[in-house]
């Protein structure tokens, strides 16, 4: 039997079996909100798959529950998010990201569409309040999303500062992921 895979967030990413977006567009096979209940039943997905949205949701907490809903018992969810100790977010003057998230007093980034930004820690903190079993969560830093499609001076850059500064302050993302008990 094939796996259902649903990516939220997809944008014309094509992995899943079923693709939402807030945007109508070649591959996305279902339009809605994220903010909203998923329009799907209960226990449908065997994976729910979200990369580079959850710092734009206002309400992460109500989303894990959902995607907990959609999935079946034993089900798993991953996730891909800024890692919000990443030097490079607070101070991108060397222009290695594709905006400049600083606080800038009250003037506003229109641009800029992030609620939050996390550590590895406050993901662990909102998977176990969203239920998800504790031993099965697992959380890394990775370099980023589609890291091999990088200009090669990007790619210099960004080693370079996972080198000079670790990992927890060099590297962009954080990948989480966690099961469903088969209880539910």
């Amino acid at each position: 039997m094939k796996r259902k895979i649903l990516n939220i967030g997809c944008g014309v990413d094509s992995y899943g079996t079923h693709r939402m977006d807030a945007v109508k567009r070649n591959g996305v096979t279902t339009v809605g909100s994220v903010e909203e209940p998923l329009p799907f039943e209960d226990n449908f997905f065997d994976e729910v798959y979200a990369k580079n949205i959850f710092e734009h949701l206002g309400n992460p907490l109500n989303f894990l529950l959902e995607c907990k809903r959609v999935l079946i018992p034993g089900g798993v969810i991953k996730i891909i998010t800024d890692n919000g100790n990443c030097l490079l977010y607070l101070w991108n003057r060397i222009g290695v990201l594709h905006a400049d998230y600083r606080w800038r007093g009250d003037a506003v980034d229109e641009k800029d569409m992030h609620y939050q930004f996390f550590q590895p820690e406050h993901i662990r903190n909102y998977f176990w309040r969203a239920g998800f079993k504790k031993d099965t969560i697992k959380i890394s830093l990775i370099k980023g999303v589609n890291w091999n499609q990088q200009p090669i001076f990007s790619r210099i850059k960004r080693n370079l500062m996972k080198f000079l500064l670790g990992e927890r302050l060099g590297c962009l993302n954080i990948q989480a992921e966690a099961r469903i008990g088969e209880n539910g």
